[in-house]
């Protein structure tokens, strides 16, 4: 008399959750084990270009000239971008020539002109000690121009100001300008109470066009 083995029990006899053959399985498997570990990036958040009443700037780099007079001066090229929120915080004649860019289409525009500054460099938005004050400078080579500014995945058509403020040179203005170019300050700018230690119009003048 032969006796029969038992029969083995059946494991997993539900439906298959993967079809086809055992690649397309491995296959179809790996993409749902990937799905299941996405992690959802939240959004960029905008640059915020102003903060505790600070405009964000980029200090270019200095300028350095002498007059007729044989005096020594720095201007400190400056670069930012500008919306309709600086609308309190630059010159009059800036903000009217963002409009001006923004409503006829244009590409660009320079001003001549603008009045005398003063300005305060730091290095935060919200540190109380700045790394330069400036009590007056001539305000030259302001230009508003619309640009494509790429790095957030897709280009952006922002308007950039440039300008450079231009003083005498001292050994504190000598000392910022020369070790900090290429960074990124927080500055506020504001009409000059006098320019007495500024040079006359004529000598402007050879500045804006140097």
């Amino acid at each position: 008399m032969k006796i029969k083995p038992p029969k083995e029990k059946k494991q997993g006899m539900g439906r298959r959750k993967y079809s086809g053959d055992l690649v397309a399985q491995d296959k179809a498997r790996s993409a749902d084990e990937a799905q299941g570990t996405l992690v959802t990036i939240p959004p960029k958040e905008p640059e915020k270009l102003i903060e505790n009443k600070r405009m964000k700037v980029s200090y270019v780099k200095p300028h350095f000239d002498r007059n007729k007079k044989g005096n020594r001066y720095v201007a400190l090229e400056l670069s930012q971008v500008v919306t309709a929120d600086h609308k309190d915080y630059l010159p009059d004649l800036m903000t009217d020539g963002w409009k001006d860019l923004v409503k006829k289409n244009r590409k660009r525009i320079d001003l001549i002109n603008v009045p005398a500054q003063s300005a305060k460099f730091y290095m935060t938005s919200d540190i109380d000690e700045h790394a330069l004050e400036i009590p007056a400078a001539r305000v030259t080579h302001v230009s508003l121009q619309v640009i494509e500014e790429k790095g957030t995945g897709k280009a952006n058509k922002v308007v950039r100001l440039s300008y450079r403020l231009r003083v005498p040179l001292s050994r504190d203005v000598a000392h910022f300008s020369e070790w900090n170019f290429g960074d990124q300050y927080f500055v506020i700018v504001g009409a000059a109470a006098g320019d007495s230690l500024l040079e006359d119009e004529e000598e402007e003048q050879v500045a804006e066009e140097a």
